[in-house]
């Protein structure tokens, strides 16, 4: 059971990176095998601008499938960081320690490239996109990107508190705060960033439709 839970986390370690600053790669094998099941590795960015808040970035991947066989790739993403200076009344109560860190950051794919193909090669699974805390929240984005902030979460990390009137009122104020301005502004500066590279593609990035109901987006 642990095994296949590893090797369906396949999926989700491939987007496990994005937003992970000193983490560059990730990887599954079984004690006394010499290859990797299936491995994931950030390259440093392609073109580091110091005046830019947003870059490429490419995960490349390794998966071993049946018969043997071996699907490698890389994903293409256009990567915005931005370490937020809020205002102390807008940051969350919390009597063990002051938040010291804090950022909103956004990802879109852009591109995915398999070099392996064959009849009984198939490419990995795409990974709907979903909201981050660091790492991936169970929690879908409902937008064409990828959405991280350093929310105030639920104790088993499967929740957003956005209720005014919720349990932790201070901590919904927070999220409420980061959805409603911080995202909004680094969403339209993404925008107009990755649509000076993938002029043609743009559109893809902006919302399609309208988000379900009580959708944190």
């Amino acid at each position: 059971m642990v095994r296949r839970r590893l090797e369906n986390y396949f999926d989700e370690a491939r987007i496990s990176l994005l937003f992970l600053r000193r983490i560059s790669s990730i990887d599954f094998r079984v004690h006394g095998k010499v290859n990797c099941e299936w491995s994931i590795s950030k390259q440093e960015p392609l073109d580091d601008d110091p005046n830019s808040f947003s870059q490429w970035v490419m995960c490349s991947f390794t998966k071993n499938i049946a018969s043997g066989h071996q699907v490698t790739g890389k994903d293409k993403w256009w990567v915005a960081v931005e370490d937020l200076q809020p205002k102390t009344h807008h940051l969350p109560y919390s009597p063990g320690r002051v938040m010291k860190s804090v950022e909103c950051g956004l990802a879109g794919l852009v591109s995915t490239k398999v070099d392996t193909a064959g009849p009984e090669i198939t490419s990995p699974k795409a990974v709907n996109p979903c909201m981050f805390s660091t790492l991936p929240l169970p929690i879908p984005s409902d937008l064409p990107v990828c959405i991280h902030a350093t929310f105030s979460l639920s104790g088993d990390r499967q929740s957003l508190i956005v209720d005014e009137h919720g349990l932790d009122s201070h901590g919904s104020k927070w999220n409420r705060y980061l959805l409603q301005s911080a995202l909004p502004e680094l969403y339209l500066s993404f925008l107009d960033d990755i649509g000076r590279h993938v002029r043609q593609d743009v559109l893809r990035f902006w919302p399609q439709e309208d988000p379900p109901r009580r959708s944190c987006s």
